[in-house]
């Protein structure tokens, strides 16, 4: 587990590196984060790291119980900060 986070963690750095060099990436940052932006700033870094073109991210209860909405088999979770300690 203490791996996931150092990994995630690493990625949060990088990104943030990454988007802060030049007003293209940012733009880039931005646009991803407007159609998330009901997600903390962290959060916001972490989903544009791992998918640039996610249009909405919500936990898989949610997708399925409110939004009625199935995940597919075998798709990759997005990873983020557990902002609830």
């Amino acid at each position: 587990m203490a791996s996931k986070l150092r990994l995630i963690t690493d990625l949060y750095g990088e990104t943030l590196t990454q988007i802060s060099k030049n007003p293209d990436d940012w733009m880039s940052f931005l646009e991803c984060a407007a159609m998330n932006y009901k997600y903390p700033f962290n959060d916001q870094v972490l989903i544009y790291a791992q998918r640039p073109d996610a249009t909405a991210c919500a936990d898989i209860t949610t997708w399925n119980n409110k939004v009625r909405r199935w995940v597919n088999k075998n798709a990759n979770g997005i990873f983020i900060f557990d902002n609830d300690e």
